[in-house]
């Protein structure tokens, strides 16, 4: 964050959104993004999907994956990826990829540090159409549902930036449709 605020520029930079996954320990990851804020002199949202701003033009919020809504939950990205798919059949492919992934752990002793991409990347591999891609270019061959509800808060965080209360500098988003 130290080095975010010397990059030239910065002084003009009206909003800013922390986005980082919230793993294992979602309060954790609450207090290393209040820490990091506070240590710069940065606005500290008191929570995921909260804008504040003091005294200036600079608005800062953050969202945790896999939820990036206002209540925090373990998990990651991947995690959110995995709930947005788009191919209709994805839930019955990703209980397969479940039991798969439990054989392998039983019978072969195989363990997963990073079972959440484990997931995901061996969706996109018994898909034709993304297999061998990353996440951002599964996004661009339109993996995702990009309307669906779980996305719903996300957007309303971002249009959100737009329109700080001024009386208390305070805004927290609504899902879009309340």
């Amino acid at each position: 964050m130290s080095v975010l605020k010397l990059t030239p520029g910065f002084a003009n930079v009206e909003s800013l959104l922390i986005m980082r996954d919230a793993e294992r320990n979602a309060e954790g990851a609450i207090k290393q993004i209040s820490a990091s804020l506070g240590k710069v002199n940065l606005p500290v949202p008191e929570g995921p999907g909260v804008w504040v701003s003091q005294g200036g033009k600079l608005k800062v919020g953050y969202l945790l994956f896999p939820d990036c809504n206002n209540i925090a939950k373990e998990g990651t990205l991947e995690d959110l990826c995995l709930s947005i798919l788009k191919q209709s059949d994805y839930i019955k492919v990703l209980e397969e990829i479940r039991r798969f992934l439990v054989l392998l752990k039983q019978n072969c002793q195989r363990e997963f540090s990073h079972e959440f991409k484990t997931r995901l990347h061996t969706y996109f591999s018994v898909t034709d159409k993304f297999v061998g891609m990353k996440i951002g270019e599964a996004a661009e061959a339109q993996a995702f549902d990009w309307n669906h509800d779980k996305l719903s808060f996300f957007k309303s965080f971002l249009l959100a930036a737009q329109c700080v209360n001024q009386k208390n500098n305070v805004m927290i988003a609504r899902p879009v449709g309340d």
